[in-house]
């Protein structure tokens, strides 16, 4: 009986395409050129030593309540009273073929009774438009968000982020993680 060696051959991995995403709009890198309010008045871009007006600012590597902390996080705090808001207006963008609005939603950790509403919004013109809205309550998880907004490709509009509390203000300190139009 003669015995031989086999040496196993190790397969040539093939090159996959990944496809390239091109950044078109980033909410965060843009979030100062924003116009900010809340129901009844203009809210600056920062973080005030008196947030109850209402907070826009970004903010880095802030843990959320999926207990995970992220590098790049839009910090939308709507104002502190019953039904409260706010919403950041952007500069004008014109919307290509293949745009999609991306980012995760959720709540900063330890959000006890926090419960609001995200929405997307945009203004062509004198018109308002929901493009979207989703319900964030404090249930250890972020929802993901992916917009196709192909049916708007060529026209220029000016991007609304919105949160509202449902109801009373209660640990509503909402977070956009890398909100974003990618192509």
């Amino acid at each position: 009986m003669q015995i031989r060696s086999v040496t196993p051959r190790t397969p040539t991995p093939t090159a996959t395409a990944t496809q390239a995403v091109t950044i078109g709009f980033d909410f965060i890198s843009r979030g100062p050129d924003a116009q900010w309010r809340n129901g009844t008045t203009t809210i600056p871009w920062g973080d005030p030593p008196d947030d109850s007006a209402g907070v826009a600012v970004n903010v880095e590597n802030v843990r959320m309540e999926d207990n995970t902390s992220y590098p790049r996080l839009l910090a939308t705090y709507p104002q502190k009273i019953v039904d409260g808001m706010i919403v950041g207006r952007y500069p004008s963008y014109t919307i290509q073929a293949n745009d999609h609005f991306r980012a995760r939603i959720g709540l900063r950790d330890d959000c006890g009774d926090g419960r609001v509403r995200f929405q997307l919004r945009y203004v062509e013109g004198s018109t308002t438009v929901t493009i979207n809205e989703w319900i964030e309550a404090c249930d250890d998880m972020l929802a993901p968000i992916d917009v196709n907004l192909a049916a708007l490709a060529g026209h220029t509009v000016q991007f609304e982020l919105v949160v509202l509390t449902d109801g009373p203000y209660s640990d509503d300190i909402s977070l956009w993680v890398a909100p974003r139009i990618e192509r």
